[in-house]
């Protein structure tokens, strides 16, 4: 390798480059993704089923976990809200906003690690609002700073690059369920550790502060500045499709054991969100390109919110091992395309540039109301009917109706 010789600081212009792209932005916020993925993976499908089935037992474990998965959704609530305007004050005076992600890591971090050795119900649920309450305060910063560092025609695709950072953090999640199988404490561990080591890039790295306004990069502000009727419906719409798979995907762990009755359920779950992530990814990848390209949002959100409709009534109505992986392959692939487009299209109607942190944890709100009502509407749907049937076609349906919602918006295409 020839190197084109020592710069002013006296390191070589390779190696410069090399460490420019590690501080890119673009990778900061990936790799945040990878540790926030696989910290709510492990802890929402493997963890936290695992320790309210031990705490309460075959005949109290749904209760259980839809109350502690409500409460920890009722914290997370102001949880983003608070870190975002936070962070705006001190993108204001300080420039940066790594100090709240730096206490949203840690949290989550420190309290992951606890979640398994919980031991009654008052421990899991103290344990898991605070895994809440860091994973929300790390989403709301990474999603703000993706706002902060790229424009609106090169969103999409930013967005689509970050959340393969999502996807590989489900794919981590998924290979350290084979790898660790039936040891929570261990999972919550490692996963505690893989959370803090990736956010540190974003932790350390620099921020564009407040060029956004200043001119030093492309303006970032938004083309339906006061359009609040398209913000009320682009949390609408994430507020069903959140609920919807929330629905479903809370209390598919005890699907695989009570119904399917496979001898390791926690693998299985492994497996089939290893093959979502992958059709995540693929649709992510395609949709983001594809949409900046052609300058469209809502058409892809209708495609997706179909696609993720189409799984969730394979879901219920064929419940065997195949079936199960198909309705995956559906519901994986319409999310991909959701979770690209939706932070690109929330960020095109959001007013004010000067005010993303707060808007951003308000918009995130979409995400952690529905794991309020979700859970507890599963419990009484699985009251009604065991087989899970009722519970998947009420979900499909709930995703179905994020259609009438994204429609009618008009700042974007």
């Amino acid at each position: 390798m020839e190197y084109s010789g020592p710069d002013k600081a006296g390191l070589p212009e390779t190696l410069r480059s090399r460490r420019a792209h590690i501080r890119s932005p673009l990778v900061q916020i990936a790799l945040a993704n990878v540790g926030y993925a696989q910290a709510t993976y492990l802890s929402l499908l493997i963890i936290l089923p695992a320790r309210a089935a031990s705490i309460g037992g075959h005949t109290h474990k749904t209760v259980l976990l839809a109350l502690v998965a409500a409460a920890g959704a009722i914290i997370a609530l102001p949880t983003g809200i608070v870190a975002g305007l936070v962070s705006d004050r001190l993108l204001d005076s300080h420039g940066s906003r790594r100090s709240v992600l730096a206490i949203g890591a840690v949290t989550c971090a420190a309290l992951l690690a606890v979640l398994p050795f919980t031991r009654s119900a008052a421990s899991l649920l103290i344990a898991w609002c605070g895994v809440q309450i860091g994973l929300n305060v790390v989403y709301t910063i990474i999603t703000t700073s993706l706002l902060d560092w790229f424009a609106t025609d090169h969103r999409g695709r930013a967005s689509a690059y970050a959340g393969t950072g999502q996807v590989t953090g489900a794919l981590l999640a998924s290979g350290l369920v084979f790898a660790v199988g039936g040891y929570p404490t261990t999972l919550g561990a490692v996963s505690g550790v893989i959370a803090l080591a990736a956010a540190l890039p974003a932790m350390l790295g620099r921020h564009p502060a407040k060029a956004p306004l200043s001119g030093e990069l492309p303006p970032s502000t938004s083309p339906a500045r006061g359009h609040y009727r398209d913000v009320r419906l682009a949390f609408a719409v994430r507020a069903v499709v959140t609920f919807a798979n929330t629905l479903v995907f809370t209390f598919a762990n005890y699907y695989v054991s009570d119904v399917l009755h496979l001898r390791d359920p926690q693998r299985f779950v492994g497996l089939a969100a290893g093959e979502m992530s992958v059709l995540v990814l693929a649709g992510a990848l395609c949709s983001g390109w594809a949409s900046d390209r052609s300058g469209r949002r809502r058409w892809y959100v209708v495609g997706a919110v179909l696609f993720m409709c189409a799984g969730e009534v394979l879901l219920a109505t064929w419940q065997s091992v195949p079936g199960v992986l198909t309705a995956c392959a559906f519901v994986g692939f319409g999310y991909g395309v959701y979770l690209s487009i939706d932070q690109a299209l929330t960020a095109d109607v959001l007013p004010d540039p000067r005010c993303f942190g707060r808007d951003v944890g308000i918009m995130n709100a979409a995400v952690s109301a529905p794991q309020v009502g979700a859970p507890a509407l599963g419990t009484l749907l699985l009251s009604v009917s065991p087989t899970y049937s009722v519970l998947f076609s009420v979900g499909a349906l709930i995703t179905l109706s994020g259609v009438a919602f994204v429609l009618p918006i008009r700042s974007v295409r």
